[in-house]
């Protein structure tokens, strides 16, 4: 093949098979990788470091207020954005409960994916409860996270990133192991998210950054330098 052919890690890790492959390039999200690329075999000369590419509407709002007012959220209500990525994974019910737990005037968006079931799921258990939304499939990511305090999701390279770019504090919940987990170390070992090991410990981080400026801020400083 005379085709110049380049591979685009979307994890912060080397996933499995790149070793295996025989690319002109690979593009990283992060100079740091390049150690760990080498190691696995992959000549220094191919690795480029030019991070992921994500779409310009995650740059768009650079005002927490008016992503609120286009999204009918209210001022005065902590909102909390939790997300399961695309194919909605996991199970929220859990964690919605710990959050429910803490006191103040809180609106928690659920965004189930394309998971129908999840969808019903929620409605069922939380019927009544007008603290938990529900949010359905929508190409409207980037608004949700604009106007949220705190953002719940699994460690997703892609999701992960757009969230660093939007600058919101993050929390990171593993639903799957395997390159979600080596997304949560490096987020977490460099401050950008906190790791929590369970729905409790994912609640009490959310809760802790509402109240908590100091760790909030040192936590998007950390977003903004990496």
């Amino acid at each position: 093949c005379t085709i110049p052919c380049y591979g685009l890690l979307t994890d912060y890790t080397c996933i499995p098979f790149v070793q295996e492959s025989r690319l002109d390039g690979y593009f990283v999200p992060h100079s740091d990788m390049e150690i760990e690329m080498e190691g696995k075999g992959i000549p220094k000369d191919l690795i480029h470091a030019t991070g992921i590419p994500i779409s310009r509407k995650f740059i768009r709002y650079k005002d927490k207020a008016a992503a609120r007012q286009n999204l009918g959220i209210p001022k005065d209500h902590l909102f909390l954005l939790i997300m399961g990525g695309g194919a909605g994974s996991g199970n929220p019910v859990p964690l919605c409960r710990e959050l429910l737990k803490y006191p103040g005037r809180w609106q928690i968006g659920v965004m189930t994916g394309r998971n129908h079931d999840m969808m019903k799921m929620l409605k069922r258990q939380f019927s009544g409860e007008r603290a938990i939304i529900p949010i359905p499939y929508t190409d409207g990511v980037d608004s949700y996270m604009a106007a949220a305090d705190v953002l719940i999701t699994k460690p997703g390279g892609l999701t992960s990133t757009e969230a660093a770019v939007v600058n919101i504090p993050l929390v990171h919940l593993l639903n799957y192991k395997a390159c979600e987990t080596g997304n949560a170390e490096f987020f977490s070992s460099r401050g950008m998210s906190v790791w929590a090991k369970d729905e409790k410990e994912a609640a009490a981080a959310a809760w802790k950054l509402t109240v908590n400026r100091e760790e909030r801020e040192r936590m998007l400083a950390a977003q903004r330098h990496f």
